[in-house]
């Protein structure tokens, strides 16, 4: 027997136990009998005439665009904020380091080059000691 069997025998005999649950309920149960989502089609039409009913009444509403021409309204001030542009990162954020077009450090020009990965050189300061 495996060593994994042999320690976790209880886990092993749960999951077998689930597995055959599992397989009883799905082949040989009653199928004759209505699924869980099975709902009464007298309650689904009455809440349909409901919806319906509120829909017409929403139909039915009209609003006075004057509302927008009146000096009030027209005095409003916008205070949203303007987004300015920011520089993009990477094309792939998820690729190695290293490896494909990438950012220069110190300036916003991109690598063209695929082929052969940009090497990241640190200044002495920050060199492994």
């Amino acid at each position: 027997m495996p060593p994994f069997i042999q320690q976790n025998k209880l886990l092993v005999v749960v999951f077998t136990l689930c597995l055959f649950g599992g397989a009883y309920y799905v082949f040989f149960r009653d199928s004759n009998s209505a699924p869980f989502t099975a709902t009464d089609s007298t309650g689904a039409t009455e809440e349909s005439q409901k919806l319906l009913v509120t829909l017409a009444n929403l139909r039915t509403i009209h609003l006075d665009k004057t509302v927008f021409s009146n000096a009030v309204y027209l005095s409003l001030t916008d205070f949203g904020v303007t987004i300015t542009p920011e520089n993009i990162g990477r094309r792939n954020p998820f690729a190695p380091v290293g490896v494909g077009p990438a950012m220069k450090i110190g300036s916003s020009s991109v690598s063209s080059s695929t082929k052969t990965p940009s090497v990241l050189t640190l200044p002495p300061s920050h060199a492994a000691k």
